[in-house]
């Protein structure tokens, strides 16, 4: 298949480029800084360009069979709310108006399990359960974005693209260092190693990164 992947060059985007190489197939890896990725140009085609480009979209999406989109924001501490809303609902908003065209292009939007949140009272959350239970007041910036973009992907699903959400948890796995950017992954391997002289009492779902990119 001919795949094109946004956000490449992060964390999960690395392992996805590599899954879909290992099976055979045809890459465009679209990016904003070639120093920020490590590829070998015969594993994908590389297309530099910015998300709020409406031709550089239109370039990188002619001729493909799917999309991942995983670039974005991701968590960290000190970060200015409204970068997490700049990088996320504006990109993601900006993508899907692009993209209205092409309706034969199936995208894997990948999300967060924080849009999912957690809950006042103990219950089991699927695909039709609302945010009803959900303890809003919990809710930080980064999941506010992250939850505006998924209903931004679900109403791209509703005219009638083919729209897959992924959620993962809190991944961990190669990759995931000290100058990485990825506090919370880089703070578990810490504990995980003995390195760290405290815990916090709380309760996460973890995941291999690689199995995430598999999936």
């Amino acid at each position: 298949m001919n795949i094109l992947i946004f956000g490449a060059s992060g964390f999960l985007g690395g392992h996805i480029v590599h899954a879909l190489h290992g099976a055979g197939h045809r890459l465009t890896v679209g990016i904003r800084d070639t120093r920020r990725i490590d590829l070998d140009p015969a594993t994908a085609r590389i297309l530099v360009g910015d998300l709020t480009d409406p031709e550089y979209i239109r370039e990188a999406v002619a001729g493909q069979d799917a999309i991942l989109f995983t670039a974005g924001r991701t968590w960290s501490p000190g970060t200015d709310p409204a970068e997490y809303w700049r990088s996320n609902v504006t990109l993601t908003r900006h993508f899907f108006r692009v993209i209205r065209g092409h309706r034969e292009v199936r995208i894997l939007f990948t999300s967060s399990l924080s849009t999912i949140g957690g809950t006042s009272w103990p219950v089991v959350l699927n695909e039709s359960s609302g945010r009803a239970a959900v303890c809003q007041p919990r809710l930080n910036p980064y999941d506010l974005a992250k939850i505006e973009c998924e209903q931004i992907a679900l109403g791209a699903a509703a005219e009638g693209h083919d729209v897959v959400l992924l959620n993962p948890g809190l991944m961990l796995g190669p990759g995931a260092t000290a100058c990485g950017g990825l506090a919370p992954p880089f703070v578990a391997l810490w504990v995980l190693l003995g390195k760290c002289p405290f815990f916090v009492d709380a309760q996460i779902t973890f995941c291999d990164v690689r199995d995430v990119a598999l999936g």
